[in-house]
């Protein structure tokens, strides 16, 4: 008896977590979480805030980051996109303030920052570049 009370208090609140799983029209796995621990191996992953809004999105393959990710601010401005190969940070990513200026765009190459880097003040005017070649620091203009 003490089992099956145990299974019934159990089960319900394992089915109640927040997340669900579904599949969307290409036949993908979608998996909307407000957990940081939960896993898709592949598909569109969405991360949601306790209030429901969409804190970060982006696609998984074999249990890595692939393709474009936007993470937002809780009011659903777009915080930060970066693009990923294979887990991997890798192209363009790019920072935004609260108020959708851009705080920053740069590359990285093989998880380095690689290329010019861009930084912005609040009010969207240019603030400094940085030169980066293989995650090494070569250049620091500000203009």
């Amino acid at each position: 008896m003490k089992q099956l009370i145990v299974f019934l208090i159990v089960i319900p609140s394992l089915l109640s977590c927040a997340t669900s799983t579904t599949t969307d029209d290409t036949n993908e796995t979608v998996v909307e979480s407000s957990s940081k621990d939960n896993k898709v191996p592949n598909g569109e992953f969405i991360q949601k805030y306790p209030s429901g809004a969409v804190q970060i999105k982006g696609e998984m393959r074999n249990d890595k980051r692939v393709g474009l990710w936007t993470a937002y601010y809780e009011n659903g401005g777009k915080q930060s996109e970066s693009t990923y190969q294979n887990g991997v940070l890798h192209g363009r990513t790019a920072s935004f303030y609260t108020n959708g200026q851009v705080r920053y765009i740069g590359y990285f190459l093989g998880g380095k920052k690689d290329g010019k880097w861009e930084f912005y003040s609040e009010s969207g005017k240019f603030d400094k570049s940085e030169m980066y070649v293989k995650g090494k620091l070569s250049e620091k203009n500000k203009e």
